[in-house]
């Protein structure tokens, strides 16, 4: 399919789009559709001419893009009746950039200098990790101390103050700090992911300017919550970028809100945001970060905001991880039991531990640090499941060694743990089960 052609069949698979017409003219792109009894094989007609396109493009619903040349061409699209209209792309708190570039959080006066306020700004910088950091633009001679500061500003949530750490006299860093009231009432938040691939994305978007609409739009109740994630129109171009150049980007926008349509507090969200963090990265077997949330009240106001930099791994490090990004259903899965579970304090400790270890042994780096870790997540797994959950006495859980207790573990698990009796499936585990057997039966002693 060439590039500069237009295209009059857009959509997804699970959304398809094309001709049709009702009275009054060509219905536009915009309105809604209305399914009617005689249109059955034009609907069936649109599935057919939809599925052809994809065949063609040889993609998926990871990034099918379809470029229309015209205002007048878009108009001329017609839906098919029944199918959902493509929806408008959420809109960034802050802008999309491009890999290592800083984001800007704020510029202006910066108060707690000896000599008064001082222009400055706050920058979310990406290289070579995620910080959030500050700088100020001073003809003053400012102290060298390189203690503490306290700043504040002037924020649209409100006055804010912050602990700054100093790397000079004009610059340095900031831990995590919340902007706004604690207790504000949220009706959504958005948070801006870095870093994340192209999860197949079955709901149709458009580009914020109108000209290309494309299947960028996944969704998912994760319990109590709904949430929304959109993949910047640009992805291709920006995943390149940060593969080739090992750098950090935002990927993806994500709207989160409560499935019933009630309000709530920041520290209801951290939770999920939580979750979400170790959830979406265990599924990727390397750290992905939701940065920078914002929330917004009933009237759509900017009210609360989150500075502060999650775990993130530069670039696309290859990593060892079961879930296939075109099975989207299992992500929801996985995110909607890990968020259950961040959210019970008694879980939430050995569920972030478990998970992470699992991330840091899925990475590269030496076999021997990534065995122990492992190794150290399966030990502490063994000791809730079987000490803590079954009430093991501390003589039982003993008396079964570490191979004992992961084969109960296993076991619980519902995963096989026996070894092929045929040498030819895996001779070396093979051989060694042979000698193992072969010292009990006759008394043998340690190994050879």
């Amino acid at each position: 399919m060439s590039s500069g052609q237009p295209v009059r069949v857009i959509g997804t698979p699970d959304q398809p789009r094309t001709l049709g017409s009702h009275r009054g003219g060509p219905r536009s792109i915009g309105n809604r559709s209305r399914r009617r009894p005689a249109d059955g094989a034009i609907h069936s007609l649109c599935q057919q001419n939809y599925r052809a396109l994809y065949h063609r493009s040889g993609t998926t619903g990871t990034g099918t893009r379809l470029r229309l040349s015209s205002q007048q061409e878009r108009n001329s699209l017609l839906p098919c009746d029944g199918m959902a209209r493509v929806a408008r792309p959420l809109v960034p708190a802050y802008a999309f950039n491009s890999p290592r570039e800083s984001i800007r959080l704020y510029d202006g006066p910066i108060g707690g200098f000896n000599d008064g306020p001082v222009d400055g700004s706050i920058e979310f910088r990406l290289a070579p990790r995620p910080e959030v950091s500050w700088h100020v633009n001073s003809g003053n001679q400012l102290s060298l101390d390189f203690a503490d500061l306290e700043l504040d500003i002037e924020h649209r949530t409100g006055r804010a103050q912050m602990v700054a750490h100093r790397r000079s006299a004009t610059e340095g860093w900031l831990d995590t700090v919340a902007l706004g009231r604690a207790e504000a009432e949220l009706s959504h938040v958005l948070i801006h992911w870095l870093n994340l691939p192209a999860i197949r994305s079955p709901h149709g978007i458009e580009d914020p300017d109108g000209t290309v609409e494309y299947s960028g739009r996944w969704k998912a109740v994760l319990g109590d919550w709904s949430v929304t994630l959109d993949r910047r129109s640009d992805h291709s171009e920006i995943w390149r970028q940060i593969r080739a150049e090992g750098s950090i980007a935002m990927t993806h926008v994500m709207e989160i809100r409560r499935t019933n349509g009630q309000r709530f507090t920041p520290a209801d969200v951290e939770p999920v945001l939580s979750g979400l963090h170790v959830g979406m990265s265990f599924a990727l077997g390397r750290w992905v970060a939701p940065s920078l949330p914002v929330g917004f009240d009933a009237r759509g106001q900017r009210v609360w905001e989150q500075w502060g930099a999650r775990h993130c791994w530069s670039g696309v490090p290859g990593a060892l991880r079961w879930w296939h990004d075109q099975r989207e259903w299992e992500l929801e899965e996985l995110l909607s039991r890990t968020v259950e579970r961040f959210r019970d304090p008694q879980q939430e400790f050995t569920t972030r531990f478990v998970m992470s270890s699992v991330i840091l042994s899925a990475a590269g780096g030496f076999v021997e640090q990534r065995i122990m870790t492992a190794f150290a997540a399966i030990e502490h797994l063994a000791w809730v499941r079987l000490k803590l959950g079954r009430g093991m006495s501390q003589n039982q859980y003993d008396k079964r060694r570490a191979g004992g207790r992961l084969a109960e573990l296993l076991a619980e698990a519902g995963i096989d743990h026996t070894i092929d009796e045929a040498p030819h499936g895996t001779p070396q585990l093979f051989t060694v089960r042979q000698r193992r057997t072969t010292r009990r039966t006759t008394g043998g002693g340690a190994h050879p």
